[in-house]
């Protein structure tokens, strides 16, 4: 691999980052709004039935070149970082 081929995979990392970012902060919005339903409804914040249905549901995705593993704690950690939206929306 040549130093042009190195920088345009390197840009296109990079790229795909600022995507990943902008569908978290969508993420985000979302959340706070279910974060004002469940409020309203007396509802928890950690529903950890619906983490494992997810949890599972990706198990029978096409995850390569990342094994499931790596996958499942990206999705915690989205999952923690979600439950923290919404306990901050109930301050």
């Amino acid at each position: 691999m040549n130093n042009q081929a190195f920088n345009s995979l390197r840009k296109e990392v990079s790229d795909l980052n600022l995507e990943l970012l902008e569908l978290l902060f969508k993420r985000g919005k979302a959340v706070e709004k279910l974060g004002d339903f469940k409020r309203s409804h007396g509802l928890p914040v950690f529903d950890p039935e619906r983490e494992q249905q997810i949890l599972d549901g990706i198990e029978h995705m096409e995850h390569a070149p990342y094994p499931l593993e790596s996958i499942q704690k990206i999705y915690k950690a989205i999952f923690d970082a979600s439950k923290d939206i919404q306990h901050l929306a109930r301050k």
